[in-house]
């Protein structure tokens, strides 16, 4: 069978406390074989452990594997896939099976793990995963999910396309334009069609300059702002290098 999106969700997106341990353990057993199991707060304390007495694994599962489950069939009596639905990331070797407690807190959307104002999966020891539509956030960038206050010259410092979206999300219109000097060089509005609203911006930022164009999201609410080519001056120009074609195809929708 090929598993609902709502089945995978109730796998991948569940939350502690574990409900019946016994379980886990009778479970693990059955996939791994009858050996030592030990049990850790969360993935890392997971890691650690193992590689503290057993060195690298040769296998781990963990429960955003979930997310990828209806890429084929999948026989839902597995004991892994029972195991999955009851606790967080497994270990499993020729000596050991480790298995880690579910997170106490998780933020998705969409189906994918997702935070913009703090971790999106919380785990009982401390450790905390940061993620942008299911893609990890790296250490060094975490402010951007932790900060409120945000300037313009920081947000434009991040080079991840998503993680500067969000960055200049947090910055109040009127203070971007502000901060940045913005200046108007052209805009296409269709009233026939909400969402085809833009604005291309010329932003100085001390001696460089940038051109930005600024649309309104088709399927969200609120607007972004996207980095173009100084040689655009105009909104069709942005939006023809935005597809990578030529000449201007006016979009109908995004995929």
């Amino acid at each position: 069978m090929i598993l609902t999106q709502e089945q995978i969700g109730e796998i991948a997106f569940q939350t502690g406390p574990i409900r019946d341990r016994d379980m886990c353990e009778k479970l693990a057993m059955e996939h791994g074989g009858k050996k030592k199991l030990l049990w850790a707060r969360s993935p890392d304390e997971m890691f650690k452990i193992h590689k503290a007495h057993y060195g690298k694994p040769n296998i781990f599962f963990g429960t955003h594997h979930a997310l990828c489950l209806n890429a084929s069939d999948i026989n839902p009596d597995l004991p892994l896939l029972k195991l999955m639905r009851l606790c967080g990331w497994s270990i499993f070797d020729e000596k050991v099976i480790v298995l880690s407690e579910l997170p106490t807190k998780i933020h998705h959307r969409n189906g994918s793990f997702h935070s913009t104002n703090g971790p999106a999966l919380t785990y009982s020891d401390g450790f905390l995963v940061y993620s942008v539509n299911n893609r990890p956030v790296p250490s060094n960038q975490r402010w951007i999910i932790d900060k409120t206050n945000i300037s313009f010259k920081e947000a434009m410092s991040v080079t991840n396309v998503d993680l500067r979206r969000i960055a200049l999300e947090k910055i109040p219109h009127e203070r971007l334009m502000e901060e940045s000097n913005a200046k108007l060089i052209d805009q296409w509005k269709d009233k026939k069609t909400p969402w085809k609203w833009y604005e291309l911006y010329m932003l100085n930022i001390g001696n460089i300059q940038m051109v930005m164009l600024k649309m309104k999201h088709p399927r969200e609410t609120g607007f972004y702002l996207e980095r173009v080519p100084l040689a655009c001056t105009s909104v069709k120009q942005a939006l023809a290098f935005q597809m990578g074609d030529p000449k201007f195809i006016e979009p109908t929708d995004w995929a």
